[in-house]
Parts: structure tokens; sequence; C-alpha cells
């Protein structure tokens, strides 16, 4: 489900009718057509755009209506946000976005969030004194730290995103390498690379997998390895050992946005075979870091600003 689908999902629970439009590009005519198209809603109040489109200036929007901005960087965003005309909202890591507010405001699955919350409270009806078997967690942490160091026996699960990447050899070989070191019980990539012939017999590798299988895996799975994108965060949301990994060259959009995380956070960022060959993977990167964490309440925060705008159109 993507994330204005969700939104949708959300509000119209509440009530409140939605009416979602694809814009296939982010022209003036084409969001104009969308406007004309749009219709009258019944009622004399004005519409309440949500815009999820990063380049799209909201301009053609305004004149119908008031407007939020997901993630939105349009070139005339400072000229919006000094004359109050458009609220926007911030949800991924960007140079010129506020990463506290971000990590806030992120918007993670409803369902993954759901999942997550379920596994919390059923531990905590387990009580303290239970052994834990967490499908979030790594298995038997220490009580010092979270480190697998002492558990070179206990199997782990590898789990890969590399989305429509279309060579991911260096990766898989170092990926698969980790068998070296840990007990590995599998290594899963979901991506459209095939498996070199070599390593076919110590990875699977899905194409892509249906949201529900997706979690299922992400939420067993002991090491995440994954590009800058929704998965890497998610993985993130879940405390997990999370790596981030270069997609494309270097000073590519994706290596801009990775190197910026990194220097941020100090979460680790492989750019290649030597990097990987410098991480430390007895250790979780993100062990008691909340503040690199996204909080899981990003689409209570947008439905809240929402409800803010509603009301004062009323």
């Amino acid at each position: 489900m993507n994330r204005m689908a969700a939104l949708k999902k959300i509000l119209e629970a509440k009530s409140i009718p939605v009416k979602n439009f694809y814009l296939e590009n982010p022209s003036v005519s084409a969001m104009e057509s969308i406007v004309k198209s749009s219709g009258s809603s019944g009622t004399h109040r004005k519409p309440l755009w949500i815009l999820d489109a990063r380049d799209a200036d909201p301009g053609p929007f305004l004149e119908s209506g008031s407007v939020i901005a997901v993630d939105n960087r349009c070139s005339d965003r400072r000229n919006y946000e000094n004359g109050g005309k458009v609220t926007f909202f911030d949800s991924l890591p960007h140079p010129d976005a506020d990463m506290k507010t971000v990590l806030e405001n992120m918007l993670i699955d409803p369902d993954l969030v759901l999942l997550k919350n379920k596994f919390l409270q059923n531990e905590k009806k387990s009580g303290p004194d239970e052994e834990k078997k967490s499908a979030f967690y790594n298995k038997k942490k220490s009580a010092s730290s979270n480190t697998i160091k002492s558990q070179a026996a206990e199997s782990r699960n590898i789990l890969i995103y590399s989305g429509d990447i279309q060579d991911t050899e260096w990766l898989d070989r170092a990926v698969v390498s980790l068998k070296k070191k840990f007990s590995v019980s599998s290594i899963i990539r979901i991506g459209i690379a095939p498996v070199s012939e070599k390593l076919k017999t110590e990875m699977l590798q899905f194409d892509r997998l249906e949201k529900e299988k997706m979690y299922d895996l992400l939420s067993r799975a002991d090491f995440i390895f994954s590009y800058f994108g929704m998965f890497y965060f998610e993985s993130l949301y879940l405390e997990k050992f999370s790596y981030l990994y270069r997609r494309g060259e270097e000073g590519s959009e994706h290596d801009i946005l990775s190197r910026y995380f990194y220097e941020k956070t100090d979460l680790p960022y492989i750019k290649g075979a030597e990097d990987f060959k410098k991480i430390d993977f007895n250790l979780n990167p993100a062990e008691k870091r909340a503040d690199i964490r996204p909080s899981g309440d990003g689409y209570k925060a947008l439905v809240s600003l929402i409800l803010e705008n509603i009301e004062k159109d009323t």
C-alpha cells in the first residue's frame, strides 16, 4: 500500500471523504487538469489538497483550496513558506529538513506499527522473567548490550532489499561472507537482480513480495541491508541490525542522501566491498539510539495536521 492510499484509508475510517488523483507528471498543466476534473465537493467548503509529489509546484491547487505538501522540494518552497499559503510536512531525511521533525513525521506503514505494538503488548504480558523470543529484536540479548558476539552458535536470518537494482554481485558476495563469522540460517534478497550461479545455493531471491510476507520476513530477520529508502527506515523502526549501502554511483541522489544521513547519525554507510570489511557486525549500530529511530507516529501527525486545516476552513 502506498502512503497516500494508507492515508485515504485512515481518513475514510474517520468519515472524511477523500478522492485520490494520480499525478503522472508535475507540470502545471497536469495539475490544473486535476483541479478542474475534481469538480465540486457538493459543499461550500473548499477542498484540502494533500500533495505527495517532490518536485511539483503546489501553486495550481491554491486557486481552489488549501494545500499540505508532503516531502515537497519545489523551487519556490521558501516563498510559499514565508507567505503561509502552503503547509509543508517533511517525513523523509533531506539536508533542508530538520532530522528530529522528519523522524517524528516519518510515515511508517500503519500495519507495521500495529505489528510492533502487538508484539510489545504480548512481551509486557509475558512478564520480565520469562525468556523472550522476539520477532523484532535479536534473540537472547545480553544484559549489557545488544550484541551477538557470545551467540555464535545461534542461527541468524539475513534480509537484503535491492528493489530494481540491476547488479548486486558485490553485495551478495559480501553478505554471504558473513557465514564465515556467524551461524546463518537464511539469506534472502528482495529485488529483481538474479543471483549468480556461484551463489545460488547460498541465498534465496524474490523479485518482489506481498507486503504481509515482506513484513513477516523483516520482523524475523536479524541483519537488514538496504539502500536509502523506506525499507531501511522500517528496519530502524524495528530496532534491527540495520545497514545502509550505496545505490548508484558516487554523487548520485541516493549517495548524497545516504551520506547526509550517515553524517547526521553516524550509522554505517557501506559504499562498497572494502567498507563492508570494516563493519563490526557484532554490535547493533542503532543500539540505544532512540534519536535516530522513526517514531511510528507519522500518520497520526499528518492526520492531526489535516484535521486542523479542515477545522480552520470550516
